[in-house]
């Protein structure tokens, strides 16, 4: 009972966010629905939900193309989160990626950083040097970049950052008096005297209890 309890919380609680990409200036297609829970401490409940194709926009992509990607809200004041890196570095990760969302303390979007898992392009294409030899005939070697509809999967992790609430200051309240003026600031004595009296009870009574045995030692 406690875990149907605990689902339908998390369920509640879940915002959805559409995933589009493309590649250049390519026609934007539908990648996937990120899911979210702002206030859920799991990582495992953030997560990208991929649509059944996940189709690039067709055409051939040189090794300068760039893969667009952007989360969009849907309603009227929707707001749509972009990112771009080079294709080759995603193909070079083997589509391995990473989406960071930044959240403001109200739990909504406001950033996006995108990841791949490749610092540097490798084998963008490895044909290069013999295309230039052969010159017209270099459109009858096949590019590995060649995104005229394929159907491509993703590795995806999804990261949230939410920000972090400092240490609120403790702030004294403020004591009315009849006159509406300011309670004065009270001196040391008149804040400590049920410690300092008690002091001074102790010490006056123990100088009077060593009185009577100084003047006993006299007599002898």
């Amino acid at each position: 009972m406690r875990f149907v309890h605990f689902f339908l919380g998390l369920v509640s609680n879940e915002r959805r966010l559409e995933v589009w990409h493309s590649v250049d200036n390519g026609p934007a297609t539908r990648r996937a629905t990120l899911a979210y829970h702002p206030t859920s401490a799991r990582r495992g409940v953030n997560r990208l939900e991929s649509v059944e194709e996940v189709v690039l926009s067709p055409g051939t992509a040189g090794e300068s193309a760039l893969y667009r990607v952007s989360l969009r809200t849907r309603g009227e004041n929707g707001i749509t989160l972009n990112a771009t890196v080079p294709l080759c570095l995603l193909e070079t990760a083997k589509r391995r990626d990473q989406f960071t969302l930044h959240l403001d303390s109200n739990g909504n979007p406001w950033h996006l950083d995108y990841l791949v898992a490749a610092t540097e392009c490798k084998n963008a294409d490895i044909l290069g040097p013999l295309r230039n030899l052969i010159g017209p005939l270099s459109n009858r070697i096949p590019n590995f970049l060649d995104l005229k509809d394929a159907v491509t999967k993703f590795k995806s992790q999804v990261l949230i950052s939410k920000p972090i609430e400092g240490a609120r200051p403790k702030l004294q309240e403020l004591v009315d008096t009849p006159d509406g003026k300011p309670i004065a600031e009270q001196s040391f004595f008149q804040k400590y005297w049920f410690y300092i009296i008690p002091i001074l009870i102790l010490v006056g009574m123990s100088s009077a209890a060593e009185e009577p045995a100084k003047g006993g030692g006299a007599k002898r």
